[in-house]
């Protein structure tokens, strides 16, 4: 659907970890009516393309291929190929009245919407044009009405058949149906009846010359300019958003309500930062919170941030290659406002990770510039190239306020960022503990009680004991023990280093002395009154 173009690899990379910069060509996938099993693929040429000196399948995915093979695999698969490129049969239009109390197809594509469009497969009533019906023939679906257009598109899975149903059961009068399979539904997004009469080709299509049929033959030029217009439009198809307040509440977040509120505050400044003590849950609500709202984890970039980490790490620097010279090379930054450019419906999210380890003035350049100026562009300082910030990229930080004090952050910076607090004591962390141990482990919620009590003894919101520590599926009594020994205490030692008796109260054992006994004094107090 394209010419080749080089670019950045589209999806993580699997086995082969090779190359990130890869060479990228638009396809149309054309899915067969019926499988062709290996062993019937006859003429497979020894050492070429894709097969092995034994005429086996070899690794990879791109190969070409002699055109007396193609000839071949046509001659022998006709049936199973028809309605793709090596055999493209009749391709159908089909219009449904959507207010039509026996009209099955529009009220299956509205419901089906956000489903695997494969699982859509009903019948049709075949009034004209049967004898030329076969599987594997292409189908669009038009939708009359105010809002008339192509709505989905699909194939045929049989051949047009005598169903022997009531004439008071058609729409038609007529008993023969033909099974069709939808592959493509575009329900909420369609091509509209308005937008097909400007197109070059389109504007004659079946429905617009004569509006009363229901089944009309689609073009060659008329299919081949409906593809190209779905590859162009496809990337504009909303991705469905899990649904935040269930998002929240699987992180146990409390109100449910704090991410929507995030998400909203992005389209304000399209950059954000979580900040408060370590182990609040700050990246892994980043992380998930990034790929919901990009739809997808490809879309989403993590970068962690320290004190040597620089501008060429993350924008663009020189690097050497492997015959002693220099070439200049992108950062993860660089790279993924590239995709976001190439893909411009879609949301990229980049998470940086302890954002404020590292000198921000120095990492970030011009970049402070372009955070609040998300239409102007300024002149990259290696490349000399005019870069900006697409509005489809959005950036979430993380920040440990034990490491450093957020009053610490550059005004500059706190001005372009919006900034969320992940404290235990302060909603949405607050009673996350809690939660989690009421769901998973009733029985070591004794536990929140002797964190809250270690944190009150700490006395500043910016070093306190936070719930990831204890976010483990094989929690006990014992583990508990060790990761209170082992992770913990060293951490309150490092708080305490210039007075270390008061570490002492910070043992587990003492903690939880501390609670049994308040609970008595609460008991005499309760005997008293």
């Amino acid at each position: 659907m394209s010419d080749g173009h080089e670019g950045i690899r589209p999806y993580p990379l699997g086995a082969d970890r090779l190359r990130e910069e890869v060479f990228l060509a638009d396809c149309f996938y054309d899915k067969l009516v019926e499988f062709i099993p290996f062993d019937d693929i006859n003429g497979r040429p020894p050492s070429t393309g894709p097969f092995d000196k034994n005429a086996e399948p070899n690794q990879g995915y791109l190969y070409p291929v002699p055109h007396s093979f193609i000839t071949q695999l046509r001659e022998d698969h006709a049936d199973s190929l028809r309605g793709t490129a090596l055999n493209p049969g009749t391709v159908w239009l089909f219009q449904a009245n959507p207010t039509h109390p026996l009209s099955r197809i529009p009220q299956m594509l509205k419901e089906s919407y956000h489903d695997d469009p494969f699982t859509i497969e009903d019948w049709w009533e075949a009034v004209t044009g049967r004898s030329d019906m076969a599987a594997g023939d292409r189908v669009l679906f038009w939708l009359a009405g105010k809002e008339a257009g192509i709505y989905a598109s699909g194939m045929l899975t049989g051949a047009p058949f005598d169903a022997d149903v009531d004439p008071d059961e058609s729409i038609t009068n007529s008993p023969w149906r033909v099974n069709v399979r939808i592959d493509r539904n575009f329900y909420e997004e369609p091509f509209l009846r308005a937008d097909l009469k400007q197109h070059p080709v389109l504007n004659k299509i079946g429905p617009l010359k004569f509006t009363t049929a229901t089944n009309y033959k689609v073009s060659a030029e008329e299919w081949a300019s409906y593809r190209k217009l779905w590859f162009a439009t496809k990337e504009k198809a909303p991705i469905p958003m899990k649904d935040l307040d269930q998002l929240a509440a699987d992180l146990y977040l409390e109100p449910t309500t704090a991410l929507q509120e995030i998400v909203d505050l992005l389209e304000d400044r399209k950059q954000a930062i979580f900040y408060g003590p370590p182990g609040t849950g700050k990246t892994r609500v980043a992380l998930d919170l990034a790929e919901t709202f990009a739809g997808t984890e490809d879309r989403v970039e993590l970068v962690q941030f320290h004190p040597s980490y620089a501008y060429e790490d993350f924008v663009e620097g020189w690097r050497p290659t492997e015959d002693g010279k220099f070439k200049l090379k992108p950062g993860p930054l660089r790279r993924l406002v590239k995709r976001a450019e190439e893909e411009e419906s879609h949301n990229f999210v980049l998470v940086i990770d302890e954002i404020n380890r590292a000198n921000l003035s120095k990492v970030l350049g011009e970049l402070f510039f372009l955070f609040e100026y998300r239409d102007r562009q300024v002149t990259l300082q290696y490349s000399e190239e005019r870069f900006s910030l697409p509005k489809n990229l959005y950036i979430l930080g993380t920040m440990n306020t034990a490491d450093r004090s957020i009053a610490l952050v550059d005004a500059a910076l706190r001005r372009r960022f919006h900034f969320h607090q992940f404290f235990p004591d302060r909603p949405p962390v607050e009673g996350t503990l809690n939660r989690y141990l009421n769901k998973h482990n009733p029985s070591l919620r004794w536990l929140t009680d002797v964190v809250d009590r270690a944190n009150e003894k700490l006395a500043d919101p910016n070093i306190a004991i936070g719930h990831s520590h204890f976010f483990r599926p094989d929690l006990s009594e014992e583990l508990i023990g060790k990761i209170w020994k082992h992770s913990i205490l060293p951490y309150v030692e490092d708080q305490f280093f210039d007075d270390p008796d008061r570490v002492a109260q910070f043992a587990i054992d003492a903690l939880r002395s501390d609670d049994t006994a308040n609970a008595e004094e609460d008991d005499a107090d309760d005997s008293t009154n």
